[in-house]
């Protein structure tokens, strides 16, 4: 059971969501599915979104808190780092490289992992505007590493920034700090924010790992599961008409190593990392606002610095010190794109644009008392200036890339979305997505869709480049992963109050990245060898009887199967159950919700017993007790502590 308790203060009593949406009432607009903001049950796509009433309504703490209330996303915890998972319908990926996240439509992918990095961990949702997500393939829009998701984190802007500051007190020793405000001086508009966190991490015990053998245990298991972390959050936001500057600093400190990299504990060993966003955006629209140009430039650095012992003292009697391994690693990104949308043509809605990408590796360094067979070295040594033992070394990667999407509303009642777009990168060649999506009001209750997308996940530095690690190496060779996916998508308004949604999907996924005992190598190398088909399907149902209450309830079911094993993919829950009522009552407000995971397996050839279906019970209590405070109390997984 984790309490929190969580006490604000604001100017004002409510918090505001973005004015373009309010214009629709009670309508849950969406504008990931094509880049235009238009209603949630006639998007071209299986699109959520989950609102700043909803982040409240919860109590919310992390991004990982909030994805747990979309369907057919299942979070899990990475063995590494405990790094939160997310495992869209059956599609596990060990460094979770599959779901594209975005920040205000920025992706935030690193190089060397095509994932948010080893110590990211998530963000804190106290300036989370809104957050809108993809179940299902949109490379045909965002390109890259959105093969099975795309999951788009909007902060809060001009308008919903608050006066505000606040602290949370919970145990394990967690304690967040955090403030916001904005200031206006006639058209230049500023807001800032800043969250500082520290936690010493839930508590586990592992048994076993991956050092404990029959004949000379030197494993620390049965030991904790390390998993602390001090988190800054920055952000500072400034306009001036139509041009919009954002600055955003994330620094994760100290972090925890998990369960270790290597699959055995390591409680000495800590990461540090820090994540710098700099964009500029200027938007132009014509007099007639027939057409619209958006420009943005953006700019991202990341530092990733990590000290690891990958195996305990004494280690088969090699590693008096234990297997020693600290590399470290600098990126840098730059970004730029040009979108255009043009609505004078009847019934067409034309949206393109062109981009640039690079990105570099640099700055490698590395000190490890292990060669690359993992045999033992005298003592710790330097790697850095060592091509025989650094673990990679400098690349770069330079990306072009041209869209076209058209929404062709045709007849009364239908309206069909077509989308193409190809991307050309420097190290391994070009790909080509496209989507087609079919949306028919049926009446004014009913929505049929008919779906289909392709995407990719490109192979990443570490894919390609990784070297001199007795585990696992790169292949320069390799192609990306592919996937396509058909759905089809029935949505149903009894009554204004009331929505209900059942889709069903098939995909087919190629060139699975995976590792192999390649002739002639030590360890294991990455190669094209995976390939799984999926199938599915999802429902749920959003209830408002009055304004005082809210009820959400979903269940998912998907079994995705190994074509190479003849298996079921594994590392994955068959069936997700997900309800939660929100009630509010003067100036209380009360939420609870459960959530329930079922028929989880094992990977092909793991023969531990099957994983133990689960369920978590949260509470959040609030009261605002006048207009400036407010406080609530969270509970979260009351009841099973064997979760």
């Amino acid at each position: 059971m984790i309490p929190f308790l969580i006490v604000s203060f604001s100017d004002a009593n409510t918090l505001v969501e973005e004015d373009l949406y309010s214009l629709y009432g009670d309508e849950e607009m969406v504008s990931i599915a094509t880049g235009t903001p238009q209603p949630v049950i006639n998007a071209p796509a299986m699109t959520s979104v989950i609102t700043s009433k909803d982040i409240e309504n919860i109590g919310a703490r992390e991004l990982h808190d909030l994805l747990t209330t979309i369907p057919g996303l299942h979070v899990s915890n990475s063995g590494i780092s405990a790094n939160s998972t997310y495992v869209v319908r059956g599609n596990y990926s060990k460094f979770n490289q599959r779901v594209l996240v975005l920040i205000d439509g920025v992706p935030i992918s690193d190089l060397y992992f095509n994932n948010r990095g080893l110590s990211w961990g998530g963000m804190p949702v106290r300036f989370i505007e809104r957050v809108e997500v993809v179940r299902g393939p949109g490379s045909a829009i965002y390109g890259a590493d959105a093969y099975v998701g795309v999951i788009n984190v909007i902060t809060k802007n001009f308008n919903s920034v608050e006066n505000r500051m606040g602290l949370s007190l919970g145990n394990y020793d967690t304690q967040d700090v955090w403030l916001s405000g904005k200031a206006e001086f006639g058209a230049l508009k500023n807001t800032f924010s800043l969250q500082v966190s520290k936690t010493d991490g839930s508590s586990g015990t592992l048994k076993y790992d991956a050092a404990t053998t029959p004949t000379n245990n030197i494993s620390l298991a049965p030991g904790e599961i390390n998993r602390q972390r001090d988190v800054i959050d920055a952000n500072w936001r400034i306009g001036y008409n139509n041009l919009v500057a954002h600055l955003m600093y994330q620094g994760r400190f100290n972090v925890g190593t998990g369960g270790g990299h290597a699959g055995a504990l390591d409680p000495e060993g800590e990461q540090n990392t820090y994540r710098f966003l700099a964009e500029l955006k200027h938007t132009l629209h014509s007099p007639d606002n027939d057409w619209e140009i958006e420009t943005k430039f953006s700019s991202r650095q990341i530092s990733e610095d990590i000290k690891l012992k990958l195996f305990p003292n004494e280690y088969l009697d090699l590693f008096p010190q234990g297997m020693i391994g600290e590399p470290s690693y600098r990126e840098k990104h730059y970004r730029f794109t040009v979108t255009g949308l043009y609505e004078s043509i009847a019934n067409h809605k034309l949206r393109a644009g062109v981009g640039v990408n690079y990105g570099r590796l640099y700055d490698i360094k590395e000190d490890k008392n292990f060669d690359s067979n993992g045999s033992p070295l005298p003592e710790l040594v330097d790697a850095t200036n060592d091509p025989n033992l650094i673990f990679i070394r400098p690349h770069s990667r330079r990306l072009g890339f041209i869209f076209l999407q058209d929404e062709w509303k045709f007849a009364p009642d239908w309206i069909l979305t077509a989308g193409l777009r190809y991307d050309r990168y420097s190290d391994f060649g070009n790909t080509l997505n496209q989507r087609l999506a079919l949306v028919w009001q049926v009446d004014y209750n009913v929505t049929v869709k008919l779906l289909y997308g392709s995407a990719f996940r490109p192979p990443s530095f570490a894919d390609f480049h990784l070297i001199n690690n007795p585990a696992v190496n790169g292949n320069p060779e390799l192609d990306p992963e592919t996937v396509n996916t058909t759905e089809l998508v029935f949505v149903y308004r009894p009554t204004s109050e009331a929505r209900l949604t059942f889709n069903m999907f098939y995909s087919e996924k190629e060139d699975l990245i995976e590792n192999s005992s390649g002739s002639g190598t030590v360890g294991l190398i990455t190669e094209n060898i995976g390939k799984q088909k999926a199938v599915g399907f999802e429902s749920e149902l959003k209830w408002t009887p009055n304004p005082e209450v809210n009820v959400i309830s979903h269940y998912s079911f998907q079994d995705t199967k190994d074509d190479i094993a003849d298996d079921d993919a594994g590392f994955a829950p068959k069936n997700l159950f997900y309800v939660r009522a929100d009630i509010h009552r003067g100036r209380w407000s009360f939420s609870s919700q459960l959530n329930w995971v079922g028929k989880s397996k094992r990977a092909p050839g793991d023969n531990r017993d099957a994983i133990d279906d689960y369920a978590t019970v949260d509470f959040n209590l609030g009261y605002d007790y006048s207009q400036h405070w407010d406080f609530s109390l969270l509970i979260k997984n009351l009841f099973n502590e064997d979760v």
